[in-house]
Order: structure tokens, then C-alpha cells, then sequence
């Protein structure tokens, strides 16, 4: 438990459900976490910053942002725990993890993998071809709907 802790710092707490007492010690501690960013290879990539309240969605997307890279081509893995994209606190999704960087004050080690990613048009030509089975497999990469930009050689739809 981290109530010694917080009661060393702020003298004696009253009865806090568990809960408060988890945002009253990241409150107290520090109120974000450095994630350090490492790629396939090891190789360090840059450090990012998170709140609390941070969404691992929102994680993501920094990540994102300092990578200069298409947020939707990111998976974040913490450990061997993979950070699903939704709006859960990243401190609740890597709980363990999040709690030891606060009390040893150190960096969590963020591997994130880059997806394949389709080119822009993708999905565009391949409706066009009315290849369904490709239209498919680009929809489960995630790639958004067919209204990108095709690639110079394809064929032009007015709108």
C-alpha cells in the first residue's frame, strides 16, 4: 500500500475508499509519467509525458506526434501488456507499471510497434477494381473510408 507514504508527506489521512487513495498518491507523488518511446531494435526514441488522466488513445497519439508517425499505425506495448486504443486512464491500463515509475521516479519503457500501413488511395482502387476481399483487408488495417487521395496513375471519379 502507498498510504505510508502519502501520510509521511501529509501527516495522518482519513478512511479513503482505495480509489482516492490511488489519485491521492499520484497527486502527491507526481502528477505525470515519462514513457520512454523504444522501437523493434531497442533503439531509444524520443520521451513523452503523461498525465493521470491521460487516455491510452491520447497516448497514443503523443507518441504519434513526437514519432512523426500516423497515430493509427502505432500499438503501444508496456512490458508484455498490450495498450488497447480506447479511453481507459494509462495509469489504470499499466497500473503496475505507471506505480513503479512514480515510486522509483524513473521512465516506463513504451515499445511501440509501426503497423503496415496502405498507401493513400488504397481502398479507393481497390473498390474501383471491385476487389472485395482487398477492400476488406484495408478496412481491418484501419484505414479510414475511400474518400483519400489515389496515386497518380489511377483512375479519377468526379464528384
Amino acid at each position: 500500500s502507498c498510504r505510508p507514504a502519502i501520510e509521511a508527506l501529509f501527516g495522518v489521512l482519513p478512511p479513503l475508499p482505495p480509489q482516492r487513495l490511488w489519485q491521492a498518491s499520484m497527486g502527491a507523488s507526481n502528477e505525470k509519467v515519462a514513457f520512454q518511446v523504444m522501437t523493434l531494435g531497442n533503439s531509444e526514441g524520443p520521451v513523452v509525458y503523461a498525465a493521470a488522466g491521460t487516455t491510452v488513445r491520447e497516448l497514443r497519439e503523443l507518441v504519434a506526434e513526437a514519432m512523426e508517425a500516423e497515430a493509427v499505425a502505432l500499438k503501444l506495448v508496456v512490458g508484455d501488456l498490450l495498450l488497447e486504443d480506447n479511453e481507459l486512464p494509462v495509469q489504470e491500463a499499466c497500473a503496475e507499471a505507471w506505480a513503479a515509475a512514480v515510486a522509483e521516479q524513473r521512465p516506463v519503457d513504451l515499445m511501440v510497434v509501426k503497423l503496415h500501413m496502405a498507401p493513400p488511395g488504397a481502398l479507393l482502387e481497390a473498390a474501383m477494381r471491385g476487389d472485395r476481399q482487398v477492400c476488406v483487408d484495408l478496412l481491418r488495417q484501419g484505414v479510414p473510408d475511400i474518400n483519400a487521395l489515389t496515386t497518380e496513375n489511377s483512375p479519377r471519379i468526379k464528384h
